[in-house]
Formats: C-alpha cells, structure tokens, sequence
C-alpha cells in the first residue's frame, strides 16, 4: 500500500489501510527501505493507522451473491 523503496522521513498516521491476500507482498501494508536503505528513517513516524484484510471469499461464494443481485 505504502512503499518508502529507499526509506525517508516524515508521518504516516490516520489511515485505514484493506488489502486483498492477491496481492504482491500482501503481508506488508506500509514498507521501508525495503529494496535500499539510501535516506534514514529515524524522523519516520507511523501512528494511529488502521489495517485490515477483507474477509476471504471463494470464487464460487462471490458468483453465489452476484446471481441472487
């Protein structure tokens, strides 16, 4: 959702964050420095925020509700 490739400083706070498991690297909703460590990351502040994964749905379930539409 939020990727600080080469860190930085700066606030990341009140959001909410809903990612599907589909996704590249679904585990991380917010990543720094994750390919290279070129800016530092200690004036980095992550408060307050709100992560969620959505509830897991089969295909057969999601075609189930579009057919009772």
């Amino acid at each position: 959702m939020i990727d600080l490739a080469a860190g930085t400083i700066g606030r990341i706070a009140g959001n909410w964050f809903v990612k599907g498991r589909d996704k590249d690297n679904y585990s991380a909703f917010i990543a720094v420095a994750a390919e290279h460590h070129k800016h530092p990351s200690g004036g980095l502040t992550i408060k307050a925020n709100n992560a969620r994964f959505p509830p897991h749905r089969t295909p057969q379930r999601i075609r189930r509700r579009l057919v009772r539409r």
